[in-house]
Parts: C-alpha cells; sequence; structure tokens
C-alpha cells in the first residue's frame, strides 16, 4: 500500500490527521495489536449504522472534492485508489449493516454476520440519531455500541466512531456515550458533534468529509503501514486467464458437436471445454461461500453455455415455474447471460438471458424484455436434496442453454464477427434463513447489479476466427 505523496506531503497530512483524530497515542497501540490479527483484504472498509451518515461522510470521497488543501487532496486520490470499488458502491443497504433507521441494538445484533460477510479494515460506525429519536436509555445504548466495537477488534476490523450530528431530538447524551465508549476502548474517534457545530452554514458535510479523510489517512500511516495483518494471500481468488483492458480476455473454442440440452452436461464435448468459475460479484477476492463454473463454446449451429452451481442446501433452492419473461425469476436461484455483439454503438446494447433451476426463463434487449424474444433452448436439474436427482454430482443445480446464430441480430461487417465481443455469466443465489445473498460473476461487476456492460469480459469467438490481440496478458 503505497501513497503517491511526497515525504513532505505525507508528513503534513500525517500531522492533520493526529490533530484530527482524538487521543491518537491512546488508539495507535491498541488498533495495532487488533490489526495483526486481521486477515481480510487490505483497503477494505465497512458502513455501520446510519446510512444518511455514510453518504455524507464518507462516500463523497469516491470522487474529487472541491475546496480540498492540496496534501487532502492527494491524499483523497490516495484514498479512492486504495479502496475497493465494492466498498463505495456495493457495501450499502440492511444486508451490509447500515439503513435509515439503524440503531446501536440493531448494528450489535448483525454485526457478527456483517463482520464475516465482508470483513472489513477498517468499519465507519455511526449511531445514535435514530436512538435518540425513539429515546433509547443511553447507558443501554452505550452497551450496545461497546459490543459492536469488541466484535470489530476481535475480527482485526479497526472501528471508527462517530459521535451523533444534532437533530431534532437531544443528542448530548449519545454522543457523550459514544465518547466514552471510544475513550475506554483505545479506537479512534470523529466527533461529528463539535465538527458540525463549528462549521459556517453550509460546509458541515463538508467538514466531516475531511475529518473522515484525515484520520483514514492517520489510521493507514500509524497502524496499517505498520503492522503486517495476518492474512493469507495463497486464498486469494484471482482470474486466473488473461486479461484485456484490466478485464478477463476468453478464447471461446469451436466445436462442430451439439450437446443434448437437458442440463445434463454429461456429452464429451463439454469435457473439451474450459471451466470458468465464478468470483464474488463486488469484487472480493475471497472465494464464494457456493461455488459456480461456467462451460462456454460455439458450434455451427450456435453458441452454447453450461452452468453448474453448488449448494449445500439443494432443499432451499428457490425455483418456480414461470411464465416467459416474468420478472420474478430474479428472486429465484438463478443464472444469467450477457452478451454484446461487435459492433454495437451503445453499451446497453446487449442481450440478456436469464434461467432458473426449473428452467424457466426471461430475455431482454438493451433492458427491455419485450426487444427480444428468441426461440433459446435451455434445460436444467437439480441434484442432491430430497427432490432432487440422485447422482456423483455435487449438490446445487446445473443448467445447459443454447442460443442460436439466428437468435441474434450479427454485424453486417464480417470483419468485426472476430471481436471481440462483450460477455458476463451471473449466478444469484437468494438467501436462505439467516443468511446473506450471494451474487457471483465470471467479470465482477464491483456493483451492487450484473447489468454493468462496461465490465463484461472481452470474448474471441474462434468459429470467427477471433483470438485476443498480443498485448493480452
Amino acid at each position: 500500500m503505497t501513497g503517491r505523496a511526497t515525504a513532505t506531503t505525507m508528513t503534513a497530512v500525517v500531522l492533520a490527521a493526529a490533530a484530527c483524530a482524538p487521543a491518537a497515542e491512546a488508539w495507535v497501540g491498541p488498533m495495532k495489536k487488533a490489526h495483526a490479527t486481521f486477515k481480510g483484504e487490505g483497503g477494505t472498509v465497512a458502513q455501520l449504522g446510519d446510512t444518511a451518515a455514510a453518504k455524507a461522510f464518507f462516500v463523497p470521497l469516491a470522487e474529487e472534492v472541491e475546496g480540498l488543501p492540496a496534501e487532502l487532496a492527494e491524499a483523497r486520490r490516495w484514498l479512492s485508489e486504495y479502496v475497493p470499488g465494492r466498498c463505495w458502491h456495493v457495501w450499502r443497504g440492511l444486508a451490509w449493516g447500515n439503513g435509515p433507521e439503524a440503531t446501536a441494538a440493531w448494528v450489535a445484533e448483525g454485526v457478527d454476520g456483517w463482520l464475516k460477510r465482508m470483513d472489513p479494515e477498517v468499519a465507519l460506525v455511526a449511531v445514535g440519531a435514530t436512538d435518540a429519536r425513539q429515546g433509547t436509555d443511553a447507558k443501554q445504548f452505550a452497551g450496545h455500541l461497546g459490543a459492536v466495537v469488541k466484535a470489530c477488534v476481535g475480527n482485526g476490523t479497526i472501528p471508527v466512531l462517530y459521535t451523533v450530528p444534532p437533530g431534532a431530538k437531544p443528542v448530548e447524551a449519545y454522543s457523550a456515550a459514544v465518547r466514552q465508549v471510544a475513550t475506554e476502548a483505545k479506537v479512534p474517534l470523529i466527533d461529528a458533534q463539535k465538527v458540525l457545530a463549528g462549521a459556517k452554514a453550509g460546509e458541515g458535510h463538508a467538514a466531516l468529509n475531511r475529518h473522515t479523510l484525515r484520520t483514514l489517512r492517520a489510521i493507514h500511516e500509524q497502524v496499517l503501514s505498520k503492522v503486517p495483518s495476518a492474512r493469507d494471500t495463497l486464498f486469494d481468488m484471482e482470474w486466473g486467464g488473461i486479461v484485456h483492458k484490466g478485464l478477463p480476455a476468453l478464447r471461446i473454442r469451436h466445436d462442430p458437436r451439439n450437446p443434448v440440452i437437458d442440463g445434463w452436461q454429461g456429452e464429451p464435448v463439454w469435457k473439451n471445454q474450459r471451466t470458468l468459475f465464478l468470483r464474488r460479484m463486488d469484487g472480493s477476492k475471497t472465494e464464494p461461500e457456493h461455488e459456480g463454473m461456467v462451460k462456454i463454446y460455439t458450434s455451427p449451429k450456435g453458441l452454447y453455455i453450461a452452468y453448474r452451481f453448488a449448494d449445500d442446501n439443494p432443499d432451499g433452492i428457490v425455483a418456480r415455474k414461470r411464465a416467459p419473461d416474468d420478472d420474478g425469476i430474479f428472486k429465484d436461484d438463478h443464472g444469467e447471460l450477457f452478451l454484446r455483439v461487435p459492433g454495437r454503438d451503445k453499451p446497453e446494447e446487449y442481450y440478456h438471458l436469464v434461467i432458473n433451476p426449473n428452467g424457466s426463463h426471461w430475455t431482454a434487449f438493451g433492458g427491455e424484455p419485450s426487444a427480444w424474444n428468441p426461440r433459446v433452448r435451455v434445460g436444467a436439474k437439480t441434484y442432491g436434496g430430497s427432490t432432487g436427482k440422485k447422482s456423483r454430482e455435487t449438490a446445487g443445480w446445473h443448467a445447459e442453454i443454447e442460443v442460436p446464430w439466428s437468435a441474434i441480430k450479427l454485424p453486417e461487417k464480417k470483419d468485426l464477427l472476430a471481436g471481440p465481443w462483450r460477455i458476463n455469466v451471473c449466478r444469484g443465489r437468494p438467501a436462505r434463513g439467516k443468511g446473506f445473498r450471494e451474487d457471483t460473476a465470471v467479470s465482477p461487476t464491483e456493483r451492487g447489479t450484473s447489468r454493468v456492460p462496461s465490465k463484461f469480459a472481452y470474448a474471441w469467438l474462434a468459429h470467427f476466427g477471433g483470438s485476443p490481440p498480443q498485448d493480452s496478458k
């Protein structure tokens, strides 16, 4: 983790950070000890508590901020590169530990699950506004907040606490509780109440942006860059193939044989194809909880895709018989195919096919379901559980898709067919019980949606003479 500032600039940033982060001499030692046990990915920042606070204090730092002093402008550029995109764009909402009515008790109840899901290096914790409106006992509030801090530190995550911004209800008792918890636990504190009270009219949020930036930079300079974590990088799940313009690059093989579309995938033709492993949609390098594998090839007839989606709870697989183009399919377990043909002028001009374990499917072009009604063939089977087919296959579900060349509009200029095409294959697994939803993809979008054409993988089809350029690595 290396910033781009000069030694002089870095010194200025650290001094500014130390002035902002209260009692730095008190929290540095304990946070070094906590970070030494951290096993997650560096740069990850979770937002626990009030959604509005996160949007106001942290999220704006992803983009250029006007009026920053030179040393802070450099620190902001460093932060935007250091923090993965999913922290800004995906880790937002109730499933990620933040919401508009978050209380300290709610965060305390769910913090273990969120820490396991995100495993963040730093957690920004902003609670108290809802507790103030609801009249929560201040001692109970402090107890719940203390439990959140204890869970974070136990995970090797550095918590940064915010006092409560002024509101319609008195917040002094809750802000005092936050300060007390930060002092006793020896963790970083940003006194949002004092910062906002001292800011000029209309400049409060900008002031908190600067304080958040300074504190994160100080944590990095005084803790993260000084003490190695316990992370074992051998377990990172990286893209194992060639890369083109920073994205996966695929060479799709050609075979004259056509498989039987029944979900079985037992034909020899499938054994000759490369297996592509799905990674977490948000871009996390940790392995998905549930393995997903995909194979793709072409024949003279069309494009063929095979899914193998493992599931440790096959009886919980969600799949209903759906009418054609029923949007409810997105609530089921499902697989998605995105295909953009060369020669299209607009990024959103892509074909989209969704299939569930019952073999129901949904199609669209350019986001419009009525714009593409192809004669594709799909087949799906469920394995394991009380209703699935018994076999030696891993429990879960499989699917096969045939997209005939006649079902898509190919470019008139045949030389364009060599590529690159754009393609992505994704999986949506709904939450089971108290678990979390899991979304994975061949090419992670680093967003809260699979529909990000700029993140689709590049593909060259051997059927049309395509091959990745020599500068792909």
